[in-house]
């Protein structure tokens, strides 16, 4: 699905004592079927421009292109309905918007709004929850006794339910300890990987950024400070620690490698097992040099 912005701003409350300025000519375009994730200090923009990924909020000025739909400041007489039939959006606490009888009923809500069968709507509720770790035979209980962990997963179908080309997340995993937000982020991964849509996620852990991401949005202060792939966005590392950002964890560490050995250059490496493998060569070719 397309996904640009053109000279997008973004004014809360223009005009009066309380007017903020979110967003600041914005111009961006998110590659079709990626995992782009949205990072940024606190209060840099991140939630409002996603909002604008489906029309929650118009731009103040400039325009948003999502599939074939433009969207402006001032409102057309096009219904959004049939855009946001393909648009999936994960607020934070989404366990929070629960209110069907059944579990089996929650995640019928969403594809019938948009006009799916009844029939359709059963067979997705049924296929879906596999999905996300939980079993079909859950679907005649309320969603209101499960657990926090189970709800959240629950909150997460009823999303997914409705087959979205385009799936914004706004922090899904607030609130869990590290493993629970590992393994929700993994499970949402895992179904991008399976259908290829494009997803969003806005998250402050940079190593969820690092990890999972094929392209990278940085805000800082309403504006786009960096975008591209992850090594694209974490080389000079320095400029992200200077508007407030913790770099991920083997970034720091392959900085620290590249200052302790006054290297030149040092290679771009996700994960520890790849750190771990690039210091085994490196210290082995280091003591043959001694010898």
């Amino acid at each position: 699905m397309q996904l640009t912005f053109n000279q997008v701003n973004h004014t809360y409350m223009a005009g009066t004592p309380f007017e903020h300025i979110a967003l600041k000519n914005i111009n961006l375009s998110i590659p079709p079927g990626s995992f782009t994730v949205v990072i940024g200090p606190t209060g840099s923009g991140k939630s409002t421009l996603v909002q604008h990924m489906n029309g929650l909020i118009r731009p103040t000025s400039g325009e948003v292109q999502v599939g074939t739909y433009r969207l402006r400041a001032k409102k057309d007489r096009t219904s959004l309905l049939t855009l946001r039939k393909s648009i999936g959006f994960l607020f934070q606490y989404p366990e929070h918007q629960l209110f069907e009888e059944t579990i089996e009923k929650e995640l019928m809500f969403g594809p019938m709004n948009f006009g799916v069968s009844k029939t359709e709507a059963e067979r997705r509720a049924k296929e879906v929850l596999p999905n996300v770790g939980l079993s079909p035979d859950l679907l005649p209980n309320s969603p209101l006794n499960l657990s926090g962990g189970q709800m959240r997963r629950v909150a997460i179908a009823s999303i997914l339910t409705q087959q979205p080309e385009l799936l914004i997340l706004d922090e899904p995993a607030a609130g869990l300890d590290p493993e629970g937000r590992q393994t929700i982020l993994d499970m949402l991964y895992s179904y991008h990987q399976k259908h290829q849509q494009t997803t969003v996620l806005v998250t402050h852990h940079m190593e969820d950024a690092l990890r999972l991401a094929d392209f990278i949005v940085v805000m800082n202060q309403g504006s786009i400070f960096r975008s591209g792939t992850p090594e694209e966005v974490f080389s000079g590392p320095e400029a992200l620690v200077s508007i407030g950002l913790e770099l991920p964890e083997t970034i720091r560490f392959m900085q620290e490698v590249k200052t302790s050995f006054a290297l030149t250059d040092v290679p771009f490496l996700k994960t520890r097992s790849e750190v771990v493998e690039y210091l085994s060569h490196f210290l082995s070719n280091d003591r043959k040099g001694d010898s």
